[in-house]
């Protein structure tokens, strides 16, 4: 069964980068334009809306989590729906 985790946007490193349909090359671009050393360290979440690609980045910390859900993310969904 997977795990999911709703983690606080405080928990998070945050940039929106234009979107390429190449999550790996989101990745490594996010890695160099935020200056982190260790790539290795960070967990990805990407959530694409447009032209634009939200990358947040979350530093693990010796647990296993399948999925990330970044908690603004969630509201502005809920937000968009009009609910």
């Amino acid at each position: 069964m997977s795990e999911v985790k709703f983690v606080n946007f405080d928990k998070f490193l945050y940039i929106k980068l234009q979107d390429n349909d190449n999550l790996e090359k989101l990745f490594n671009d996010s890695i160099e334009k935020l200056n982190i050393k260790d790539k290795f360290k960070y967990q990805p979440s990407f959530y694409k809306n447009g032209d634009f690609c939200h990358i947040f980045l979350k530093e693990y910390e010796n647990e296993k989590i399948d999925f990330l859900y970044p908690k603004p993310l969630i509201f502005e969904n809920l937000a968009n729906q009009n609910l």
